[in-house]
């Protein structure tokens, strides 16, 4: 099953967990720096941080449960036209994964991946267009369209 990612930056963590909860039920993950909820029945996986310095949407994405619903999506990217930037064994977030990044035309991030297990760390992998992590403490810049691509 394919599921709708949500990530939001918050500035107020234990404040955060406390009224997300009330939406989606206790936490999947509870960390210092982080949170993250995968409720049953709802296809969303929402997850909040404290990695940057302002609170809003970091990126939004689509967690593909296989490599094989990744590749799906990779292919109907292709068959679009629409740029994206691949990266493998990517550990952020507690998770390692292999991803996909596009940035829709408003500049938000959108990360498709399927995971590949947990880790101990938040991680620092890179959102390979700006060098940045994926939870950067600063904003970043647009990676690329998520637009055809023009001549």
């Amino acid at each position: 099953m394919i599921r709708f990612h949500v990530h939001v930056t918050t500035l107020d963590l234990a404040s955060s967990i406390r009224t997300y909860s009330h939406i989606f039920g206790p936490p999947a993950i509870e960390k210092p720096d982080y949170a993250k909820w995968e409720p049953d029945g709802f296809p969303v996986i929402f997850a909040v941080s404290t990695r940057k310095g302002v609170a809003g949407i970091d990126h939004l994405g689509i967690k593909a449960d296989s490599e094989a619903e990744l590749a799906a999506l990779r292919a109907g990217l292709a068959t679009q036209g629409l740029e994206h930037v691949e990266q493998r064994d990517a550990e952020c977030c507690y998770v390692r994964a292999d991803k996909l990044w596009v940035t829709d035309p408003n500049g938000v991030p959108w990360e498709l991946y399927a995971g590949k297990g947990s880790i101990e760390v938040f991680g620092d992998d890179a959102r390979p267009a700006t060098g940045e992590s994926c939870c950067a403490t600063e904003p970043s810049a647009p990676l690329l369209s998520l637009g055809p691509k023009r001549p």
